[in-house]
């Protein structure tokens, strides 16, 4: 996300155009993330991860083609972001629902955990690795990003060999009809609804994802406008939240499995965007990075905690799906990333983040009193 938005501000200079980057990644997950949860309970889980790693793979294959030829175009980056975010929602209710296959109820919070360390770990070393790449052009191609397209498509090879390595103890279904599919979306929805601790759960999950990780696909914007800084600088702060997120993850691993969940998933989100509202309002680069390494603290509680609860409190028919309605709830992000960047277009990054921002606290607290079936986990 950091090199295409990059590599979208080059091409266009335009703001709203770089936040389309984030809206294209995740618009999949508000129309897919049922049906995809709907594939994960029908289908084999392992499986699916390696077609949606393969299609990535391809996508980003031609996103290097087209950097390296020097024929790419900003809308092209913004489709095939699409695409590469289409896999995605596949890839994450898979992954995670597999977690579940793989350990179990008691281990479930340390195997999230570990699962969330590992890609918070990659968060801090993939926009630095991508921020190098951009200013010392090994490869080149338009705005030197070639290097960095070919680093991702190193890095999917591998990850499709390492999970081909995966052995998934839990049998899984092998196939489902179309219209056991259809059937599968109908029965999972008026389940998961049924669960009014879910419900509580969704509703902080729609919160953060309006008010707190649109901000993502203006990093670049924030660095070239508001702390004017280079390439490398930019991917460090790219990287701070990642590292904060590390932090939290690493605590989190550590902990006793026997303890609640809910205070961390509240705290979490309250602790991401209290750190964000101080790096909107910030104009000095290492006050904008601590803040956002306390921001991704509070994101590893309530990131780690949000997928932990469905998967305890979904049961085990209908646990792909409400994952995949989680995924759906993380769905808004894209209208709201649209809306961060119209609204930073208008009134400049910094005031804009501090609005929306300043509204997410509100609700959170407000909210907080509302999801009373969701606070005893």
């Amino acid at each position: 996300m950091l090199v295409s938005g990059y590599l979208v501000l080059e091409l266009s200079g335009s703001i709203i155009q770089t936040s389309l980057v984030g809206v294209a990644y995740f618009a999949p997950m508000l129309l897919g993330g049922l049906v995809s949860g709907a594939l994960v309970d029908s289908y084999n889980r392992k499986l699916l991860m390696v077609l949606a790693h393969m299609w990535n793979l391809s996508v980003v294959a031609l996103c290097f083609t087209l950097v390296y030829s020097q024929t790419v175009e900003s809308w092209q980056v913004i489709a095939l972001t699409f695409f590469f975010g289409m896999a995605g929602t596949l890839d994450i209710t898979a992954r995670r629902t597999l977690a579940y296959d793989l350990v179990g109820s008691d281990l479930v919070a340390t195997a999230i955990s570990l699962e969330y360390l590992s890609a918070t770990s990659a968060l801090i070393l993939g926009p630095t690795i991508g921020g190098i790449l951009l200013d010392v052009s090994i490869i080149g191609g338009t705005a030197n990003a070639g290097g960095a397209y070919l680093s991702i498509i190193v890095l999917f090879l591998i990850s499709i060999i390492f999970l081909s390595q995966v052995n998934v103890p839990k049998k899984q279904r092998e196939g489902s009809s179309p219209q056991n599919i259809f059937r599968a979306l109908v029965d999972g929805l008026r389940v998961v609804t049924a669960n009014r601790a879910i419900l509580g759960l969704l509703g902080i999950t729609i919160i953060i994802n309006i008010s707190f990780f649109p901000y993502l696909p203006l990093i670049p914007v924030f660095a070239e406008q508001v702390l004017d800084v280079g390439p490398v600088a930019m991917g460090i702060l790219g990287s701070s939240q990642g590292f904060g997120s590390l932090l939290g993850a690493f605590y989190l691993v550590s902990r006793n499995k026997a303890y609640r969940k809910y205070p961390y998933y509240i705290g979490g989100a309250f602790c991401s965007l209290l750190g964000l509202l101080i790096f909107s309002l910030s104009s000095t680069y290492v006050i904008s990075a601590l803040s956002l390494v306390v921001a991704g603290i509070g994101v590893a509680g309530f990131a780690t905690m949000q997928a932990t609860l469905v998967l305890l409190l979904a049961d085990e028919d209908t646990r792909g799906r409400a994952i995949g309605m989680l995924n759906m709830a993380i769905g808004v992000l894209p209208l709201s990333m649209f809306g961060l960047g119209a609204l930073a277009e208008l009134l400049g990054p910094g005031v804009a983040v501090t609005v929306v921002t300043s509204i997410g606290l509100i609700f959170i607290v407000s909210w907080y009193k509302i999801a009373v079936q969701l606070r005893q986990y």
